[in-house]
């Protein structure tokens, strides 16, 4: 029996081209062996076939050797890239290029073309774009937690996102950037955070770090309303199934207590019940000097801000 011909290192672990292949002697006949197999039906994009991770980036990859030269990443899938915490199926693509290109698990838009920049050797429009575009498919309260996290990391800032001219989508983003804020550390803050503003809820301040009268650090609380010293923070998922990390959050809780400030503590069950949560927020507030409305919390619009625009 014939020795099969070995595997060239350079193709294992990422997607190649056809012409790839046969610069290292890899034919089209192996090609079509049960050692390789077709990424995209028909686009000449190949793998070895083995049992290696393929994570975005690698999909990517075998995306852009069939997409047009000028093709980058963008909308929600330029979004996950640069940072965002966001979720999508599918692998968003942006091309000048009058051409239709159907390829499983990928979408590609004909838009006019902005600079780009490179991230994991893939060409990536720019943060403010990305989130231009996705302004007009992604719910506003996914749009907003993308912006929070794009301020986070100044990969865009507030004066981006006031400045923005006419073009398609603008007016959409404009509308939900008044909900972004800088400061924020995770999408569960940023969606606590606007379940607070539909409350009618004072806005707090967003990770301040806290002191006490020692001029020793004790932590930065997700939210705190410091007029009225009462802070607000997930004590998280995980916090609840570590014994060490619950110990810490309790003595965290003291210290919080001697400094003068009540502490609200907030799971993800709170998440789930949001005109609760405000009650709860709202009670600790008026406990200690708020004098605002009792809070009227808006479910139907909560409800439509995880919704997707109609197109």
């Amino acid at each position: 029996m014939p020795v099969a011909t070995p595997i060239p290192a350079v193709l294992r672990g990422r997607p190649f081209s056809t012409a790839e292949a046969a610069q290292v002697g890899v034919s089209r006949t192996m090609l079509r062996g049960a050692r390789f197999e077709s990424l995209h039906n028909g686009r000449g994009v190949w793998a070895v076939r083995d049992r290696g991770p393929r994570d975005l980036t690698f999909w990517l990859a075998a995306d852009r050797l069939a997409l047009p030269r000028d093709a980058a990443v963008s909308y929600q899938t330029g979004l996950k890239l640069h940072g965002a915490p966001i979720d999508d199926n599918l692998r968003h693509w942006t091309t000048t290029q009058p051409v239709r290109v159907e390829m499983k698990g990928a979408v590609l838009h004909r838009r006019q073309m902005e600079a780009v920049c490179d991230i994991d050797d893939l060409p990536v429009l720019l943060p403010l774009r990305c989130l231009l575009d996705a302004a007009l498919i992604v719910s506003p309260l996914t749009l907003i937690r993308a912006g929070d996290a794009l301020l986070a990391t100044k990969k865009i800032t507030l004066a981006d996102l006031q400045g923005l001219n006419s073009a398609y989508g603008v007016q959409r983003l404009r509308t939900w950037s008044r909900w972004m804020r800088r400061g924020v550390e995770s999408p569960r803050e940023s969606s606590t955070r606007v379940i607070f503003a539909l409350g009618g809820l004072p806005e707090p301040v967003l990770n301040l770090p806290v002191y006490d009268s020692d001029g020793c650090f004790i932590g930065r609380p997700d939210f705190l309303w410091q007029k009225f010293g009462v802070t607000a923070e997930y004590d998280g998922w995980y916090h609840e199934r570590d014994a060490k990390q619950r110990h810490a959050d309790i003595l965290r809780s003291e210290k919080f207590a001697r400094a003068g400030l009540f502490r609200v503590a907030l799971t993800a069950a709170d998440h789930a019940q949001p005109r609760q949560l405000v009650w709860r927020v709202w009670q600790a507030l008026a406990d200690h000097g708020y004098d605002g409305p009792p809070p009227q919390f808006d479910m139907q619009q909560w409800w439509q801000m995880q919704r997707r625009p109609r197109r």
